[in-house]
């Protein structure tokens, strides 16, 4: 997400920030910049003042620690998050769970920080983000509740797509900072597995030469994230469309022969 500037903010040409200029929100809007612009993981406070301009220690006047300033970004990032999902109002619960799980996979993707945030950080933050999240959730399982699911099959089936796609985005993600290339046939011929082996220790794996077309390094593919989460969906149908089995009837009483 290209990250805007306020010019009446930023330092002058001497590099020394306009008196009473600095503030929460500006230190916000900098670490975020720099983040987008290296990585979240190369944030730190010095680098922050030197994009303000201003020495680092009046950055700890808002801010007693770099991980306060992470939980207040964690707490923007969800924000932003949120306020890229669409509703998918009126559409039925598969199509509306379906456009719901691909528009998260996509905002992942297109915004790295906000991945790096709500998909690596979030577990690790002092502050509960999950908070913010409950009004989506509870609307988002209502669905399932509304379209026939009981309960428990309403909440698995909503954790069950939620971190399937957010183990996706994670591969993807962690994938893309390496830095490495997508390889799709990484099994073909076995050479890549087989690089390091002694002759002793090379075998086939015949099962793998078969199916090797349909494994990914990276699941970055829209068709290797589409499947997983067809898979599901078409899981949960299943239970929907299941018709209830009668109640089994208890076997009558053996009656005891009577010796004559």
């Amino acid at each position: 997400m290209p990250h805007a500037t306020n010019k009446a903010n930023a330092p002058t040409k001497s590099g020394r920030r306009p008196r009473g200029s600095l503030s929460s929100e500006a230190i916000l809007d900098a670490a975020f910049a720099l983040a987008e612009e290296d990585s979240l993981d190369a944030l730190s406070m010095p680098k922050v003042a030197s994009r303000l301009g201003v020495g680092v220690t009046s950055l700890y006047w808002y801010y007693r620690s770099k991980e306060e300033l992470l939980d207040a970004m964690l707490v923007v990032a969800s924000g932003r998050f949120l306020g890229q999902l669409p509703d998918y109002a009126g559409l039925p619960w598969d199509e509306h769970c379906r456009s719901y799980f691909r528009e998260m996979r996509r905002i992942f993707h297109d915004n790295p920080v906000l991945c790096d945030f709500l998909i690596f950080r979030s577990q690790l933050s002092t502050v509960r983000p999950r908070t913010l999240f409950l009004d989506r959730i509870d609307r988002e399982v209502s669905i399932l509740l509304d379209a026939g699911f009981d309960p428990e099959t309403a909440a698995r089936g909503y954790m069950a797509m939620s971190v399937y796609t957010q183990g996706c985005v994670q591969k993807t993600r962690l994938f893309e900072r390496t830095g490495e290339q997508e390889n799709r046939f990484a099994w073909h011929g076995s050479d890549p597995i087989w690089a390091s082996q002694s002759p002793e220790e090379q075998r086939t794996y015949p099962g793998m030469e078969q199916t090797q077309e349909y494994w990914s390094v990276s699941f970055a593919a829209d068709a290797d994230f589409e499947s997983g989460l067809e898979f599901i969906i078409d899981g949960l149908r299943g239970r929907l469309e299941r018709p209830e089995k009668p109640a089994r009837k208890r076997a009558a009483p053996r009656k005891q022969k009577t010796e004559s």
